[in-house]
């Protein structure tokens, strides 16, 4: 496997690692072929033409990848409790489709959270009209009696969006450099903790993602041959993206004009103006009715037939009868209407004008910091994965980029765009606000391992390295199930808690794991902080639980979420980081037991001076 064919025995024994090893067995004839694209090494200047159809082998090992991911995120939902935002998302697609308002919040458009809902919805589960998105999405997950089923419907309603976003990033990675490329991007994504995590959740993170990812592969298609059909694509795969994050605004142009000024640099014109009219044209039209019909596809009417005669129109006007009728007929048509698209975007302007209070090595702010994304990447990512994102980097950027075919530049320029938008943000919770980096430096990592395996100089070597690589994540990531949100790399340490918290850790995931420890230890009476939106009495934790109050002193059994521990509480808990845990429930919430009244301020030395103690 991946050429250690020295030590096969050694490889064969990790070949069990989630069915990796059936993929990569054999594959050395599909990573060594040749084709049109199939080479990393310079071509010739110029747009890429579309490679011809997939061999047998380089499908077959695609659709096994991507169904194997499937397989370990569904693996993920009866372990994980629902996170914080997932009911929200939940409760406001199901208010568009049951009512066809969109009343709850604006700030995210409505079609991912109408696809979270979607299964919902059509196994019948009810819409009570409740006034707090919120309390109304618990009431969904829980008013059946039937828990996790309900949550299991509402996130296979992003599992399809994985898929496709995987299949984009395979077609894209195949376009610009072949199939043994297209083969470790692949593999590089569907290993990626960070995208895992997000596809195994209702939220809208992921179904952007995918939609994004395949909005710019359509975009690029269209830039080396603007047809009609591409720039119709384009327009369906931009439109949803919008649709589901209003991100796809500020990454979209952002996006296209980078890569417009590397086209230039190396050479490139614009397509003809007739084209370039004729594919925005199309890409508009597709663009505002996605829009139009994701949002409920309303409309208002200027003024109606039972209005006749148009009285006013008529002072004013005094025009012939034939031209009359056209003119009563024009007003009295429908007319699309999207207030709410309106009113989301200018909430977002203002959310990121304000801010948001953040968590960033061991400091809570409400200011942004450059360093968030950055080192949230650094720490979150795999760290061969890094190495062959880097690889890839270096070789698309390498002297002579400027003669090689300018789409093999896309993804690499595309998420340098995406990160330093995000470090330019305001709103610092989670590196799921640039999620689509994942996917493109999966084809950049694609480019770096296929690179490395086809070196002519020193073959054996480079072969050794990659392999070493790939064994390295496949074995890394696969021992990080199911916990592929909390998921950080050698480099955190054993307490990530003093980098990130929120959604990079601690997301209300473990109340599950909570339930199950409570029972163990035979746990009557709880007092817990806990980072999340639900109603704990309905999760079986223990006979009496009690919310544990920032500054406030507690006995007997106490829980806190890491989360609430680092930031949510404002310092308010870092008491409890005095006493040792009981126990750590999952990956994100301690356990303590004390067996006297333990507080904020027993036992406190006061700095500067002379007492040990304050009480």
């Amino acid at each position: 496997m991946f050429g250690f064919y020295h030590t096969r025995k050694q490889a064969e024994s990790h070949s069990a690692v989630w069915g990796h090893g059936a993929i990569l067995k054999d594959m050395a004839p599909l990573l060594t072929s040749s084709s049109s694209h199939g080479s990393p090494t310079p071509g010739p200047p110029g747009p890429l033409t579309t490679p011809g159809p997939p061999r047998p082998l380089a499908l077959t090992a695609a659709v096994v990848l991507i169904a194997i991911a499937l397989a370990r995120i569904i693996l993920t939902y009866g372990v994980l409790s629902h996170t914080y935002d997932e009911p929200a998302h939940i409760a406001a697609g199901m208010e568009l489709l049951a009512t066809r308002t969109y009343q709850y919040e604006n700030l995210h458009p409505p079609f991912a959270r109408m696809m979270t809902a979607m299964l919902l919805w059509i196994d019948g589960a009810r819409f009570d009209h409740g006034p707090r998105m919120y309390d109304e999405g618990i009431a969904l997950l829980h008013g059946r009696g039937l828990y996790k089923r309900e949550l299991t419907l509402a996130r296979l309603g992003v599992l399809p969006f994985f898929a496709l976003g995987a299949l984009c990033l395979w077609l894209w990675a195949r376009a610009t450099a072949g199939d043994g490329a297209a083969f470790f991007a692949l593999v590089l994504y569907t290993n990626a903790p960070v995208a895992l995590a997000h596809a195994g959740v209702a939220t809208t993170d992921m179904i952007f993602t995918s939609l994004f990812i395949a909005a710019l592969f359509a975009w690029t298609r269209w830039l080396a041959k603007p047809t009609i059909g591409r720039g119709l694509l384009f327009g369906i795969a931009a439109g949803l993206a919008i649709a589901s994050k209003f991100s796809a605004l500020l990454y979209f142009p952002a996006c296209a004009g980078v890569l417009q000024v590397w086209r230039w640099w190396a050479g490139e014109r614009l397509p003809s103006a007739r084209a370039i009219a004729r594919g925005f044209a199309v890409a508009a039209c597709a663009v505002v009715l996605v829009l139009w019909g994701a949002y409920g596809a309303r409309t208002f009417q200027i003024t109606t037939k039972a209005d006749r005669p148009h009285s006013a129109l008529d002072e004013k006007l005094s025009l012939p009868g034939p031209v009359r009728s056209v003119v009563y007929t024009a007003l009295e048509l429908p007319i699309p209407y999207i207030p709410e698209l309106r009113n989301g975007l200018s909430t977002l302007v203002q959310k990121n004008r304000r801010g948001h209070f953040s968590y960033l090595l061991g400091e809570i702010k409400k200011s942004s910091d450059w360093r968030f994304f950055p080192v949230g990447l650094l720490l979150k990512s795999p760290l061969p994965f890094l190495a062959l994102a880097i690889a890839g980097a270096a070789h698309t950027l390498r002297p002579g980029a400027r003669r090689r075919p300018w789409e093999r530049a896309g993804p690499l320029l595309f998420a340098g765009t995406v990160l330093a938008l995000g470090m330019a943000s305001n709103v610092n919770i989670g590196l799921r606000h640039v999620l689509p980096i994942y996917p493109l430096l999966s084809i950049v990592g694609g480019y770096g391992a296929a690179v490395l395996w086809k070196s002519t100089a020193r073959r054996p070597f480079g072969r050794l390295l990659a392999g070493a690589l790939l064994l390295w994540l496949l074995i890394g990531t696969a021992r990080a199930h199911p916990d592929y949100l909390s998921y950080f790399n050698e480099l955190a340490g054993s307490h990530p808690e003093r980098i990130l918290v929120n959604s990079d850790l601690d997301w209300g995931q473990d109340l599950h794991r909570l339930r199950d420890a409570c029972h163990e230890r035979a746990i009557d009476e709880l007092t817990i902080a806990y980072f999340g939106r639900t109603d704990l009495a309905k999760h079986d934790l223990a006979r009496a639980v009690h919310e544990l109050e920032p500054d406030t002193p507690a006995k007997g059994w106490v829980a806190i979420s890491l989360c609430s521990l680092k930031s949510k509480g404002g310092g308010g808990y870092l008491w409890l980081e005095r006493h040792e845990p009981v126990a750590r429930v999952g990956k994100t919430i301690l356990l303590y037991r004390f067996d006297e009244l333990t507080g904020p301020f027993d036992e406190l030395t006061v700095p500067g001076t002379g007492d040990d103690t304050l009480r």
